[in-house]
């Protein structure tokens, strides 16, 4: 069983009868399941021809070991009413790229869920889920040797939360609500200078990038709740309905940003004319010489909400069946306030680089910047009609027309 496969309960309800589909979870009995899995470069062939040789491929990906281990457990807290469950799972995959470089990942996932049906017609459901990633050598390759040290912008990994509770009130109304919780963010540190405070050097004579590099982060939490209804009758008009209510509320950021260590670096080695130095009227090429880089490095900072509404019905009588339904959604964007730093005046970067008066002259020539909010008037929204009929032909379910 794959631990992320810990999901809530779906709820089948149809002509008045709730069927529940259950998926992991606790029962009335103890139980506990694990499981080790390995394989290491033995079981794996090697395709790298000397023909490809000859064509200048260098390599080719190579697995060197792979585990996968985990366990899971679950039991009642109160017989009958209350039931538990947890697992912890872990993939820990040992690669090498084509240029030999390591390009390993670690995925380690924890997940929790508690049931409570205290009432026959009622049940609450809440569930938990950290997936943290890492990765150690992501994107390595000739420029970039090392690559980068991914990992989660949590401890432990990036957090799932559901809460939900479902109630059934006699034999016809089902009503639910739930509210979700998803904290999406990662970044990217180069691995040879994981505290970022080198400063950067790119050689122009060999295309490598030494010291360090980029970083890379992001930030997209998203929050979710949604009121649902499901309402069965057999005779209503003469006829049978199932119909469908629900409104959804989500809000969603997504925060990014990238620069090098100070938001700057240099190029070394240049071998392009640059000044003047012969008198002449035209640039010359000039040994020794650095370019030196400074900016203020990239940043968003992006919100939506989004309000949903929607009704149906299913309709049936005799061979025909039909669906009505109007759904509504509005989204509204937004730009939220974020800062660009340029000169970082403590950062070992210039502390260790720059005289204090060139670092003065250049935050003036290129200061920060403080982006304001940028809310203003526009969303946009989408109503949605549906309808569709079918009608069975001869009676035997065999011919069905639809529209």
């Amino acid at each position: 069983m794959n631990i992320t496969q810990g999901g809530g309960d779906v709820t089948v309800a149809t002509g008045g009868v709730q069927v529940n589909l259950v998926t992991r979870r606790g029962g009335n009995k103890l139980n506990i399941g694990g499981r080790f899995y390995r394989t290491d470069k033995k079981f794996q062939a090697d395709n790298l021809t000397d023909e490809l040789k000859k064509e200048g491929v260098v390599g080719t990906n190579v697995i060197r070991a792979i585990k996968d281990y985990g366990f899971n457990l679950g039991g009642p807290l109160v017989k009958d009413k209350v039931w538990w469950w947890a697992a912890y799972g872990v993939q820990d995959i040992w690669t090498n790229n084509m240029y030999g470089n390591k390009d390993d990942t670690l995925l380690q996932n924890y997940a929790a869920k508690v049931n409570v049906q205290i009432l026959p017609q009622n049940r609450f459901e809440a569930f938990l889920h950290v997936g943290g990633k890492e990765k150690f050598g992501r994107s390595s390759g000739y420029a970039f040797p090392l690559g980068y040290h991914q990992l989660s912008k949590y401890y432990f990994g990036t957090p799932i939360l559901k809460v939900e509770d479902e109630h059934m009130f006699g034999d016809d109304f089902l009503l639910s609500a739930k509210y979700a919780f998803s904290g999406g963010g990662f970044m990217f540190l180069p691995m040879a200078d994981e505290a970022f405070v080198k400063w950067m050097a790119y050689d122009e004579t060999t295309g490598i990038y030494n010291n360090t590099y980029w970083n890379y982060g992001a930030d997209r939490p998203t929050h979710s709740a949604r009121l649902l209804g499901n309402y069965f009758n057999d005779a209503l008009f003469g006829m049978s309905h199932e119909i469908k209510f629900g409104v959804e509320y989500r809000s969603s950021t997504g925060a990014h940003y990238s620069t090098t260590p100070g938001n700057t670096y240099r190029s070394v080695n240049y071998n392009y004319t640059t000044v003047d130095v012969t008198g002449d009227g035209e640039p010359d090429l000039v040994p020794g010489i650095n370019q030196i880089y400074v900016f203020r490095g990239w940043q968003d900072n992006n919100h939506i909400t989004e309000y949903t509404g929607y009704l149906s019905d299913t309709i049936t009588k005799g061979r025909f069946n039909m669906i009505l339904g109007l759904r509504y959604s509005q989204m509204k964007p937004e730009i939220m306030a974020f800062t660009m730093s340029a000169v970082e005046k403590s950062h070992p970067a210039w502390q260790n680089n720059f005289s204090t008066a060139a670092a003065d002259a250049i935050d003036k020539v290129l200061p920060g910047l403080n982006v304001p909010a940028r809310t203003g008037d526009y969303k946009w929204s989408f109503l949605s009609p549906r309808v569709g009929v079918t009608y069975d032909l001869f009676g035997n379910g065999k011919t069905m027309l639809k529209l």
